[in-house]
Order: C-alpha cells, then sequence, then structure tokens
C-alpha cells in the first residue's frame, strides 16, 4: 500500500510543481483570482461528479467485499481468477476512452455537435466489438487459465463466465456513455441509474443470502449484471436524445 500511495503521488506531485513553476507560470493558482459565482458554479458540477463516482464504486468495485461480507472470505481468489482476465477488456476500454472525455468537452463548447454524434457512434462500435471479444474470452476461458495457472487448478463454471461476460460487456457499453455524458455535463440521468443500480445490488445480494448456499457466490456477479441495466437500457436513450435535441436546436458546425 505504501509503494501504491508513493509511486502514484509523487510523480504527480513533482509534475504539477514544475509545470505551475514553468510552462502554467501564467495560470499559477491564486487567492486573487477567487470567483464566488464560479466555485459554486464548479462545487455543483464536481459534486455531481463526486455522488456519481461513489455510485460507480458501490456499483463495480465493491464485489470483493459484497463475497467477503456475505459469503466465504476464500470465494474472493476464485472470484479474482474470473476477473483478472476479463479485466483486461475492462482496461482497455477505459485507455481508449480517457482521451475522449476531453476532446468531447471541447467539441460541445465549440458547437461541434454533429462530431459528438459520430464519435458516439464509433464508439459504440468499438463497444460492440469488445462485447464480442468478452464472449470469445468466455468460450476459451478454460484453456487460458489452464495456460495461466496450470492445469486442474481452476473448474470454471459455464454460468459464472457467462455472468462475467455480460458484466464485462455492460460495463464497456454502460463506460462509453458515461465518458460522453461526462464530456458534455450532462450529468443528471447517470447520476440516478448509477444510484439506482447501487441499490439494486445491495438489495439482491442480501435477499439472495437468505434463499442460495454460501458457496453461490456468484450470485454477487448476477446482482451486478442487473444494477447494470438501468446505465445501459435509460442512460443511453437520455444521451441520445439530448444530443439529437441539441443538434437540431443550434446550427451545427460540421467537422
Amino acid at each position: 500500500s505504501l509503494a501504491y500511495l508513493l509511486s502514484y503521488n509523487i510523480p504527480i506531485f513533482a509534475v504539477t510543481v514544475i509545470l505551475f513553476a514553468k510552462r502554467l507560470k501564467f495560470a499559477r493558482p491564486s487567492i486573487k483570482a477567487f470567483d464566488k459565482n464560479i466555485a459554486k458554479q464548479v462545487i455543483g458540477l464536481g459534486g455531481t461528479f463526486f455522488i456519481v463516482q461513489l455510485a460507480l464504486i458501490a456499483l463495480n468495485s465493491s464485489n470483493e467485499i459484497y463475497i467477503n461480507s456475505f459469503f466465504l472470505p476464500s470465494d474472493v481468489v476464485q472470484y479474482n481468477y474470473y476477473h483478472k482476465l476479463f479485466y483486461v477488456l475492462m482496461v482497455f476500454i477505459t485507455l481508449v476512452l480517457q482521451p475522449f472525455w476531453s476532446a468531447i468537452t471541447k467539441a460541445y463548447y465549440e458547437k461541434r455537435f454533429a462530431w459528438i454524434k459520430k464519435t458516439y457512434v464509433f464508439l459504440n462500435l468499438v463497444g460492440i466489438f469488445l462485447c464480442l471479444s468478452s464472449v470469445v474470452l468466455a468460450i476459451i476461458y478454460q484453456p487460458l487459465a489452464n495456460l495461466w495457472l496450470g492445469d486442474g487448478v481452476l473448474k470454471f463454471e459455464a454460468m459464472t463466465v457467462v455472468l462475467f461476460a455480460l458484466h464485462t460487456s455492460m460495463y464497456t457499453m454502460g463506460n462509453i456513455t458515461c465518458s460522453v455524458s461526462n464530456g458534455i455535463g450532462k450529468l443528471k440521468c447517470q447520476m440516478i441509474c448509477t444510484l439506482v443500480g447501487a441499490f439494486l445490488k445491495f438489495l439482491i445480494v442480501v435477499c439472495a443470502v437468505t434463499f442460495v448456499p454460501q458457496s453461490a457466490w456468484s450470485v454477487v456477479m448476477l446482482a451486478n449484471v442487473v444494477g447494470m441495466i438501468p446505465l445501459v437500457v435509460f442512460h443511453p436513450i437520455y444521451i441520445t436524445k439530448t444530443i439529437n435535441k441539441t443538434i437540431a436546436e443550434n446550427l451545427c458546425i460540421v467537422d
């Protein structure tokens, strides 16, 4: 933990000091530049982002906590055997989306709404490709597990692999829409969907514990999939309508 803390923060701190001392000297933070009205706007938007991030953590990054709390601690190891391979696809889409967030924000304020729509379509095509990759990974999971862990170490369960592939696909498509909504600053629907999803996940896990055996930890992944439904069904509809409405209401600068 200490190594992670230092290796992550020291480079960022050093680069920040160097940049604001040299290249960004003109933009160095100053108390004289403080504007109360602008601060309220920033804090308001930042507060919404904060709520969304907390809800996303509860939805996508709480599996180990649920498994350890409601099932067996040893099941966390089993969970990670499945998670590590599918996580490669999740990391890939995260890396793909990083430069698009700021690009979409820039295009939004430049009123290049048609470009945003085309980019959203392109990202969805990338997402579909990764969804298909999840299916392929699920099919060849056992040979990969044997190569990674050794023969016989992990005998995969078909339903568990299907749930992981489904969750990875939903995570991919949900992340794409979230990046677009973050870029254009339309967060209300995303906040509602993630809060509802996190609540559904918690409710399903708590209720399922009463009816399933203690070894059935994969119910957490089922709850994850159900919790992602609002984000991958209702959120894209809202964002698509928002983009189309914005295009209709403004003279688009075609890129």
